[in-house]
């Protein structure tokens, strides 16, 4: 129950929590006149970024997206074991036959990784820029060398690479944040396997919570939901340039 004393001193922390962010979200915006976020779905309060440019015309002021990432939190279920009894059927057979033929290993091969994902993204038709491919790598690179980045393989009893999936870690949660499958093996549900690996691992680990890092694209969307997250809202925010 919320008394009045703990009342007081919520509404004290959220406008103290908003007159400072507000502070540095309009540091930004003066000093470079533009900025990009994707935010977390932990963060409740955007208003600091709609106070920005309040009064001026509509594109001059921030513009705010709705997105939907999945999140899965460990501790409603007793166990991995429990866990799995929720998900999909059809994930649940796909893991029983794939387990047959496919083992997990940690890989510190960055080029794998980079080759499998680009191929899986040409075979929709879909072709990285070199910008978005620099980025990509720095990510990885860095969060491998950093120690808070995992790249784990799924291979097949020839040791052929099925899938590699990217997560990121902090103290609380996995991030689901790159999948590569490997075009000629998308039928045999290694990424299926992987992917119950890595979240019984988090398990094993005793992490709070695995975040699927976005279930808004129909199909793939639903591949993730059906691992049993949850949809939950999280926002970008971009202030464009001046014109």
């Amino acid at each position: 129950m919320l008394d009045a004393a703990r009342g007081r001193r919520r509404f004290r922390q959220i406008q103290q929590g908003a007159i400072a962010a507000a502070g540095f979200v309009e540091a930004l915006a003066d000093r470079y006149g533009q900025f990009a976020f994707v935010h977390s779905w932990a963060l409740a309060d955007l208003r600091p970024f709609l106070w920005v440019n309040a009064g001026s015309p509509p594109d001059a002021r921030v513009d705010v997206r709705l997105r939907y990432t999945g999140i899965l939190e460990t501790g409603d279920f007793a166990g991995f074991d429990d866990y799995l009894s929720t998900v999909a059927k059809s994930r649940r057979q796909q893991l029983s036959r794939a387990r047959r033929r496919f083992t997990a290993v940690e890989t510190g091969d960055v080029d794998l990784f980079l080759d499998i994902h680009d191929r899986a993204y040409a075979r929709h038709g879909l072709t990285l820029s070199d910008e978005s491919r620099a980025l990509r790598r720095r990510i990885v690179d860095g969060a491998l060398g950093g120690g808070f980045g995992r790249l784990t393989a799924a291979l097949d009893e020839h040791d052929a690479v099925a899938a590699v999936y990217f997560w990121l870690y902090d103290r609380q949660t996995a991030h689901h944040f790159f999948a590569a499958n490997e075009p000629t093996q998308r039928t045999a549900h290694g990424s299926t396997f992987l992917l119950l690996h890595l979240i019984a691992d988090a398990f094993a680990r005793r992490l709070a919570r695995i975040d699927f890092c976005g279930v808004d694209a129909p199909g793939h969307g639903d591949y993730k939901l059906s691992f049993n997250c949850l949809p939950t809202p999280f926002f970008e925010t971009r202030l464009a340039p001046p014109a």
